[in-house]
């Protein structure tokens, strides 16, 4: 019996556009250079109050926040 074996695709996202929160700009450097050969759009911000001024600018479909970005990421999105 001869079994093809196929790696499973990536799912297409499209030109989906990724938001990346990170203050550490190597970080942001690496990971947009990544999604970027992959064809997706990057768009980046350096601090939390940032995010949703990001959001509200542009069309975005994925969010990457860094660990240890600046004034507390969860602060920065939440609107309560």
């Amino acid at each position: 019996m001869n079994e093809s074996k196929t790696a499973a695709a990536a799912p297409d996202l499209g030109s989906a556009r990724v938001l990346l929160a990170a203050d550490r700009s190597e970080q942001r450097e690496v990971i947009a250079s990544i999604l970027e050969q992959r064809g997706y759009d990057t768009v980046s911000v350096d601090q939390a109050a940032e995010v949703m001024s990001a959001l509200q600018r542009h069309a975005i479909d994925i969010v990457v926040i860094g660990d240890s970005l600046d004034g507390g990421a969860t602060a920065a999105i939440d609107p309560m």
